[in-house]
């Protein structure tokens, strides 16, 4: 199974990290598929484990589920934390 560790934006590009890196996410009949490129920084202050450059997919039905189940447990250590 594949976890993304992203906030899900409903837009076809980000560039939170500069004009040279951009995320996008988009979805291909039943399935969600993500391409991302980014600078490595120069400064060596941030680094990736992922290559440079790639594309991913998932079938839209376990990535739905990824998210549900990453949002329950999300706000169940939320509520545990609270109490």
């Amino acid at each position: 199974m594949i976890r993304f560790r992203f906030g899900l934006t409903p837009l076809d590009e980000v560039t939170p990290w500069g004009e040279r890196n951009s995320l996008r996410w988009w979805r291909e009949a039943d399935t969600i598929v993500i391409a991302w490129r980014y600078a490595a920084d120069p400064h060596s202050e941030i680094s990736f484990t992922a290559p440079e450059c790639g594309r991913a997919s998932v079938p839209t039905e376990e990535f739905v589920s990824a998210v549900t189940d990453f949002d329950r447990s999300l706000l169940d250590a939320m509520q545990t934390r609270v109490r």
